[in-house]
């Protein structure tokens, strides 16, 4: 076989070997893509496809957020070339050829890359493998951005190569592409270390071929620039939106590392690949150009990675991760070529000490991390053998006995995937698709309003929960229109609607204590919770967090559990003005909702489970008619100053009910009741759970309705929602965005109807007039696509849009276009004159239009870079 022949059987089996050694997970049908892969990867570029299905630039995802800008959210690379090319494929199998034709390319780019060093066919195979199935690739599967863009990083820096040693035109034009293809894959790090890249070797160059140093820098600054330019399609609309992203602070779909810092950084990197080792070994060729640029990023990247769990520290992570391949591939090929002479030796040698360094770091490290997992160590134990056949035969004259080792180094390595659980926790395609059946249950309640917005309460990650949930953007793939959603780069505006929701999409705790009227105002139709969220870990009193609720006799509360054994029910409250309450007098109705569906009604009582607030207040004690209940806490009021008080009622139901829920109705003219905490308890068993806050904030029964009551997920439909859209007949105009936000946090207290109001700002609304004799009527929405919709609405009046407001959205009435105002802090409004109208909206990318002009320019400028040669050598033969 000729040597040509050679090379392409070395990388047929380098691209196939990523395939084989991910097989265990796509043969079964699971994601390719574990934590954020699935819950944020995966969404995101399914969407993109969709809309390329529709013949449509990715510019909108209505899925998540209330509607949120696609394109401009960067990490689903939607021009990326091979997101372009997948379109034809179904999203799920789509996902799967991206990430494996991904690994598979960096592999045989970096094979290509080290033969163009002068590596041997050995080093350079070690080299590949190396990286496709490294700690970096196999560990962070999930960031399917990075892997993405591993065989572009690895394209710009052949790029680079070919730029020092022969620099031109040609060469300025293929860097400049490259990086503009690694800026389209959606990776920051990848992007980031990039750029790092050009401007260090930039810094190193050297001339050759007769030009000057300076020109080579000059040459090389120009095509990163013109990289720059060719990708802003996709980078002004990114730059935008990172300038109103929120504070990015909680939300991350997957907890801290069990292996972190230094300690798991040895245990990834000894266990799972011998590149640390080899490198050491690379040392005493430090002086050799292709080695030193090496050292220097593995020597300048080590300490960040171990400093920064953050940006820094993840894009460190991937220059290590490289470093390491390429010097371990130019070790290989050194010794492949000096195997027999002294210098072979030495490098046996070298890595030798590594191997021996790297097995008492390994000893040490899992002292702290525990024993590695079963079919890792075997992994282990393969590469050991790798090690040791390098050690005993690496120095024969006979190439194949010499490169032995390869082999079973190729076995480890196959092994990484599965014995690291890189697949750990993915989904399936079932999982995605037809759900669990928590989901389908819910699905099935919801199918009548499945294009409106959902919430899901809840604080924190749901680990174990999204799929129940559709939560993150799992919903979004099975058509769902969520208010959470996961997206690092969604506007600010969205997050503080909900009182700073999280760009994970978690609620913060304060929203719990807020008036949920704002959710009618939010085009909120059912509110998610789960069922463990109902309740939370009880006090000294047998009490759960603060309600601060009052039960008032037209509006009776209805606080859902999970199924709890219960004997006891005990209330912190007060009354207020009950003087004439007589004792024992009933105050409200308790009803106990049980798991069989059967009702329980108790009372409480004035006097013994309850009491007046100002008992004893010197105007109010000669009056009362009722005593004191036991007292459970009491706080200073009014002027002069007395003591308030607040009572524990407990409630015995003379028996042991499994209590999946607990209805509060106050009875008229016994007062005001103020619930503030309350809590099941089973006296059987000497403990109990207390009611939590989100219990408290979904009991309204007025403004909720229980939809459905699983034992993992309780749905909850808000009766007065806005759905998707409706015509109103007030505008209130307010001073300031703030304004706004108080107003939708106390609508209630401020007399403001979400079905006949809506707010904006006075700054927003200049020269806006609402049409006379306007009036509420409904709407409906007669068309959707990925980043458009088209709605029916008589008039007039103001229609409201329940999709999140961005300046990208243009509106049109009767085919004439339409001013659209940011109305409810998220939301858009069109107004309507009289009579029956046709409304189209349209988005359209913000900075889509200025990124296209810029890449042209950039386009240009690398053509008129290339003719100005051949131009130069026209004019010098006209001369002659």
């Amino acid at each position: 076989m000729s040597g040509r022949g050679r090379d392409l059987a070395v990388l047929g089996l380098l691209a196939v070997l990523p395939v084989l050694a991910h097989a265990p997970a796509w043969t079964q049908d699971q994601l390719l893509g574990p934590g954020d892969g699935a819950a944020l990867h995966f969404p995101l570029r399914a969407a993109v496809w969709r809309a390329y299905e529709a013949r449509e630039i990715p510019s909108w995802n209505p899925g998540i957020f209330s509607g949120t800008p696609l394109l401009a959210s960067y990490r689903p690379g939607a021009f990326h070339p091979l997101m372009m090319a997948l379109t034809t494929l179904p999203e799920f199998s789509a996902f799967q050829v991206l990430v494996l034709s991904s690994l598979s390319l960096a592999a045989v780019l970096l094979y290509v890359y080290l033969r163009r060093l002068g590596a041997s066919r050995p080093g350079a195979f070690a080299s590949g493998l190396l990286f496709a199935l490294g700690p970096l690739l196999v560990g962070r599967l999930g960031d399917t951005a990075t892997v993405a863009a591993a065989p572009l990083l690895v394209l710009l820096i052949i790029a680079l190569e070919r730029h020092g040693v022969r620099p031109g035109p040609g060469s300025a034009a293929a860097l400049a592409l490259a990086l503009a293809l690694l800026l389209y894959a959606g990776s920051p790090e990848a992007s980031a270390l990039g750029c790092l890249l050009v401007l260090g070797s930039v810094l190193f160059f050297r001339a050759s071929g007769g030009r000057s140093a300076a020109s080579v820098r000059r040459e090389a600054l120009f095509a990163m620039i013109c990289g720059l330019l060719l990708a802003a399609p996709q980078l002004i609309p990114t730059a935008l939106a990172f300038r109103d992203a929120g504070p990015g602070t909680t939300g991350w779909s997957e907890p801290a590392p069990a292996l972190s810092g230094l300690s798991g950084l040895l245990v990834r990197y000894v266990s799972e690949t011998p590149a640390p080792a080899f490198a050491l070994a690379a040392l005493p060729l430090f002086f050799r150009r292709s080695v030193r640029g090496f050292v220097l990023v593995v020597v300048v990247a080590l300490p960040v990675a171990l400093a920064s769990p953050g940006f820094a520290g993840r894009t460190a992570a991937v220059a290590l991760d490289l470093g390491l391949a390429v010097l371990a591939g130019l070790v290989v090929s050194e010794h492949s070529a000096l195997r027999t002479e002294a210098h072979g030796h030495r490098l046996r040698a070298y890595v030798l000490v590594g191997s021996l360094a790297a097995a008492a770091a390994l000893s040490i490290a899992t002292t702290l991390t525990g024993p590695l997992p079963q079919l890792q160590a075997g992994a282990v134990g393969v590469l050991a053998i790798a090690v040791v056949l390098f050690l005993a035969f690496g120095g024969s004259r006979s190439f194949v006995k010499a490169h032995l080792f390869l082999i079973p180094l190729t076995v480890s390595l196959l092994l990484q995937p599965h014995g690291s659980a890189a697949w750990s926790g993915a989904p399936t395609r079932s999982d995605l698709y037809v759900g669990t059946p928590t989901r389908q249950a819910l699905d099935r309640v919801m199918r009548p309003r499945s294009d409106e917005r959902v919430l899901s309460l809840v604080q924190e990650w749901p680990h174990g929960g999204e799929l129940d949930l559709g939560y993150a953007g799992f919903g979004s793939i099975t058509g769902r229109r969520s208010a959470n959603g996961y997206d690092p780069l969604v506007s600010a505006r969205r997050l503080t609607a909900f009182e700073g929701m999280s760009e994970g999409g978690t609620v913060p705790p304060v929203l719990l204590h807020t008036d949920p009227g704002r959710l009618e105002f939010l085009g909120i139709r059912f509110v998610q919770v789960k069922a463990k969220d109902l309740t939370t870990a009880s006090d000294v009193n047998g009490l759960g967090e603060a309600l601060d609720v009052i039960v008032e006799p037209a509006r009776p509360r209805y606080f859902p559990v999970p199924i709890t054994a219960t004997t006891e029910v005990r209330v912190e409250s007060s009354l207020s003005d009950s003087v004439l309450v007589p004792q024992d007098a009933p105050v409200a109705v308790v009803t106990l909702r049980l798991a069989s569906g059967r009702s329980v009604p108790f009372q409480l009582r004035a006097g013994t489970d309850t009491a007046e607030w100002a008992f004893d207040r010197p105007d109010v004690t000669g009056l009362m008619r009722h005593r004191k209940a036991k007292v459970l806490e009491t706080f200073e009021a009014g002027s002069p100053v007395f003591p308030g008080r607040r009572y524990l009622g407990v409630l015995r139901l003379g028996g042991r009910y499994l209590v999946d829920g607990i209805g509060i109705e106050s009875l008229p003219r016994t007062g005001r009741l103020s619930l503030f905490r309350m809590g099941l308890f089973d006296a059987g068993r000497g403990r109990g759970v207390g009611v939590s806050a989100t219990s408290g904030y979904v009991s309204d029964a007025v403004r909720f309705k229980e939809a459905a009551a699983t034992p993992l997920v309780r749905l909850l439909e808000v009766r007065a929602s806005l759905g998707r859209a409706r015509v109103v007949d007030g505008l209130r105009r307010l001073p300031s965005e703030n304004a706004v936000l108080a107003a939708l946090r106390s609508p209630l207290l401020l007399g403001i109807d979400p079905r006949r109001e809506a707010l904006t700002t006075v700054e927003e609304a200049r020269g806006f007039v609402v049409p006379d004799g306007a009036r509420t009527s409904r709407a409906v929405v007669a068309r959707s696509s990925p980043s458009g919709m088209e709605l029916r609405a008589e008039g007039p009046g103001l229609l409201v849009v329940t999709e999140g407001w961005d300046g990208g959205w243009k509106a049109s009435v009767d085919e004439s276009p339409a001013r659209i105002l940011r109305v409810n802090a998220i939301h858009m409004g069109v107004g309507l004159p009289p009579g029956p109208h046709h409304i189209a909206l349209a988005h359209h990318v913000v900075g889509l239009r200025a990124g296209l002009g810029l890449g042209i320019l950039g386009a240009l400028a690398l053509g008129a870079h290339a003719l100005r040669p051949r131009r130069a050598l026209t004019l010098s033969k006209s001369a002659g």
